[in-house]
């Protein structure tokens, strides 16, 4: 792998030679910035981990082939070549940095991953730019979905991995900064939807990339947890530097909380309900810090699955946590089943779970504003599977001269089945003739015709219960009249 991007490494470089006045000036910088480095303690490289000190040497590599090679690699996504040259330059800049300014480079490399996303994207600076979906080429637009798609959920994966680091090490300002920038890439992955929308609409061959563009959609949603019925949320957005310019926005249900918490409200800016909260814009509204009210908690068992619903007194998410032990822990290895519509009736379905097994739950919803309610733990228990056949008793013939009855009783309710012949012993077989009825009932009567008169027949009756257990008879006879 490492020749290989050295091999591109020195292509590039072959493309773009420095000039002599280059080299004097990066040598420069370098003899600066090696002269910081030795204001440093000695340990700092014995602490480097072997990874750290392979990127370093990499980036000094880079250095002496080409300056324009470090530059390209700072415009680099995931999928690029020298992407990963980018990332490891940053922990390198993170490992010789001091420890006052690591959370001040972490967020300038989220914002990076940002920035990433939105190159990818094609998104101006502006926030009225669109997408240049409707370019003239398809196979170009397509390269753009691949690139989108890459750099979508790695953005989101290293942003969410640095606010969690940020809030460990307590830094709660750092951590916001990065959770504003998940809002902003969680738009830009809510946009993106819409675009392929827009895009498998225009598309000519209708099998195989429309199935791919299918597939790229309901990764992205899945990754940012939006909703596939394209729910939206209208919010009046205060910007915190210019509260004047107070704007109405729709934007995706889980981004809600984020912007709610900046000082946004919900509904129409300038409307009855805005005016109540917000007067003009000088007076404080009141938060909602009022969690939902859980009600009507209710089960549908069957073996292997188990239906739960519920209702909250306002619009909010559904969620079901679930185990086989209890007291029920909530934790990151908890099994569990959510949905982000904003409702008030909620469903759950719980699939694949184990049969005559005793099972323990709780709901949970968040409102708009972040408040969560949850209930306290329940219990089901999933059925045991039915593996006993019918019980067939009270076989009966009612017979004339080419047709004849057949009758029987079974203790719970299934199909209906003769087959018959005229020969003895009967063996059933793809050849046997039969007449049979998919009704599951209890009292059974299948009519046999078309029978030669004055003929002994032989017929044996059976029965499916809906568990798929069969019951059948002893060979029984009727001759004809």
């Amino acid at each position: 792998m490492s020749s290989n991007i050295e091999k591109k490494l020195k292509e590039t470089a072959k493309t773009n030679p420095l000039t002599k006045t280059e080299k004097n000036m990066l040598w420069l910088k370098i003899e600066t910035s090696i002269n910081k480095i030795n204001d440093l303690k000695p340990s700092i490289f014995v602490n480097l981990s072997p990874r750290f000190v392979f990127a370093l040497i990499m980036i000094i590599a880079i250095i002496g082939v080409s300056a324009v090679t470090v530059a390209a690699s700072n415009d680099a996504g995931p999928g690029d070549i020298l992407y990963s040259i980018d990332l490891a330059i940053e922990k390198v800049q993170l490992a010789l940095s001091r420890e006052e300014n690591k959370d001040n480079l972490r967020l300038k490399f989220a914002q990076e991953r940002l920035m990433e996303a939105q190159r990818a994207l094609a998104f101006q600076s502006d926030d009225n730019s669109a997408s240049i979906i409707t370019s003239t080429s398809t196979e170009n637009n397509f390269k753009r979905i691949r690139k989108a798609n890459k750099t979508l959920p790695s953005a989101l994966e290293r942003l969410e991995k640095t606010k969690e680091l940020l809030e460990q090490k307590g830094n709660e300002q750092a951590a916001e900064h990065v959770n504003e920038m998940i809002v902003k890439l969680t738009e830009l992955a809510e946009n993106h939807v819409s675009d392929l929308d827009d895009f498998e609409m225009e598309i000519e061959d209708e099998n195989g990339r429309r199935l791919e563009i299918n597939n790229y959609r309901n990764k992205i949603r899945i990754k940012f947890n939006l909703n596939s019925s394209g729910n939206k949320v209208v919010i009046c957005h205060i910007p915190p530097d210019n509260p004047e310019n107070a704007h109405t926005i729709q934007i995706a249900g889980p981004a809600a909380p984020a912007h709610l918490a900046h000082g946004d409200y919900p509904g129409e800016c300038g409307s009855e309900d805005q005016d109540n909260n917000n007067g003009d814009n000088n007076a404080t509204s009141t938060p909602d810090i009022t969690a939902p009210t859980i009600s009507s908690i209710n089960l549908s068992v069957s073996t292997n699955t188990a239906d739960i619903t519920w209702e909250t007194d306002e619009e909010s998410d559904s969620l079901v946590w679930y185990s086989t032990t209890t007291p029920l822990i909530v934790s990151n290895n908890t099994l569990f089943v959510n949905l982000s519509n904003l409702v008030t009736t909620h469903s759950i379905s719980l699939l694949n779970l184990n049969s005559s097994t005793t099972h323990y739950f709780i709901v949970s919803s968040i409102d708009v504003s972040n408040n969560e309610a949850t209930s306290t733990e329940y219990s089901f228990t999933t059925l045991t599977p039915d593996i006993t056949a019918p019980i067939i008793s009270d076989i009966n013939s009612s017979v004339s001269t080419n047709t004849a009855d057949i009758t029987w009783d079974t203790d719970e309710e299934s199909d209906s089945v003769v087959w018959y012949s005229t020969t003895t012993p009967l063996i059933v077989s793809n050849n046997t003739l039969y007449v049979d009825s998919s009704d599951l009932v209890t009292d059974h009567t299948i009519s046999l015709s078309g029978l030669n008169a004055s003929t002994t027949h032989y017929f044996i009756v059976s029965s499916i219960d809906v568990s798929n257990n069969e019951a059948t008879s002893t060979e029984l006879s009727f001759t004809t009249l």
